[in-house]
């Protein structure tokens, strides 16, 4: 059996062509929908049995044909959580945080958002690990990666809060230099304002 690749319509997670090879009547194939339903291990089986039933497939291609497609079927998971990981950790940025937080007008301050985004990287530290990483020994090395990126996006957040939170503390701890009327005439260089 030849296995090719097609790109699955909207309502699908995986299409694929059986070539079967040359029969009574010309060459033999067929086509495999997939979708998110039909994915799932048991329903995914009992599609596969139907198939070879239907085709006149060797019994014994049915655990081979249904591990490949479960293979793929994962590789496709896997890869589509770990884009949506890598946006999700994107979006912990500090600055952004920070700013997203003034924006809204919201009660905040730079170790309240850095504490915050701090929490949401380790959930998504233990999601690299528990969602990604047992999905085989490449997953794994993707999973890794993954945390230490992770690791150093809460390295850069905690430098950014610390520089944001001295660049602040002066001027909110410190009263006024001086007051203005600006009714009045500035006094030059040179000048005391007494008249001689």
């Amino acid at each position: 059996i030849v296995i090719k690749p097609h790109e699955p319509a909207r309502d699908e997670v995986l299409k694929v062509e059986l070539d079967l090879g040359k029969g009574r009547n010309g060459q033999r194939s067929c086509i495999i929908d997939v979708s998110t339903e039909t994915a799932e291990p048991r329903k995914l089986n009992e599609m596969v049995t139907q198939v070879v039933e239907a085709n006149a497939i060797l019994p014994t291609e049915t655990k081979p044909l249904y591990k490949f497609l479960r293979f793929v079927l994962e590789r496709q998971k896997v890869a589509d959580r770990v884009q949506n990981l890598i946006q999700e950790i994107d979006y912990e940025m500090f600055e952004s945080k920070f700013e997203e937080a003034a924006t809204a007008g919201d009660d905040y301050d730079s170790v309240s958002v850095e504490t915050k985004c701090a929490a949401n990287l380790e959930k998504l530290w233990l999601s690299a690990k528990n969602e990604v990483s047992h999905y085989g020994s490449g997953a794994d090395v993707v999973a890794y990666i993954l945390q230490r990126n992770i690791a150093k996006m809460r390295l850069i957040n905690a430098i950014q809060s610390k520089l944001e939170n001295e660049n602040r503390q002066p001027f909110e701890n410190q009263a006024p230099i001086a007051t203005m009327d600006f009714d009045e005439e500035p006094v030059s260089r040179g000048q005391t304002g007494e008249s001689e």
